[in-house]
């Protein structure tokens, strides 16, 4: 078994779990772009695709989070995208649902009602899937509140 991660002691298999860092470790914690490398044989690369890990690292979304959290919404933004890019190019809608609310939740505090509108319906698009009771109710119940505050009507879906 794995030893505890320093971060959270109660993640036990580390390969698979990622650790939770709190606003205050946040001010120690590495750049997430320190062990980033542009091709596609760094550490990036093999943090996405190594066994046992899953496909799409949460980091980037985490990341932004924590940007935003840090009123630093350019940086929330880049990384924001960069996880929908990831989660596009593995064509992984529920990811895509979270990406796109976040991103309508962002563009609505910063004020760019068109931009929220558009990410807050792609958001509710993604999370329908199948439509109830199949679908991703928590980003659809996110993105119909976000819509609900721009006044703006979900679209039209099966």
């Amino acid at each position: 078994m794995a030893s505890p991660h320093p971060l959270n002691p109660t993640v036990r298999d580390e390969s698979r779990e990622c650790p939770v860092v709190t606003v205050a470790q946040a001010s120690t914690h590495p750049s997430p772009d320190s062990h980033s490398t542009p091709d596609s044989t760094g550490p990036r690369h093999a943090a996405l695709f190594s066994p046992g890990v899953p496909l799409l690292n949460p980091t980037r979304s985490l990341w932004a989070r924590w940007h935003q959290l840090k009123d630093d919404p350019a940086q929330a933004r880049r990384y924001a995208e960069e996880a929908l890019r990831i989660a596009d190019r593995c064509e992984y809608r529920l990811k895509q649902a979270d990406c796109q609310s976040f991103l309508a939740a962002l563009s609505q505090e910063e004020g760019d009602t068109d931009a929220a509108i558009r990410h807050a319906r792609t958001a509710y698009e993604r999370a329908w899937c199948d439509g109830p009771p199949h679908c991703y109710k928590p980003a659809l119940d996110r993105a119909t509140r976000l819509l609900n505050s721009l006044n703006a009507d979900p679209p039209p879906l099966p």
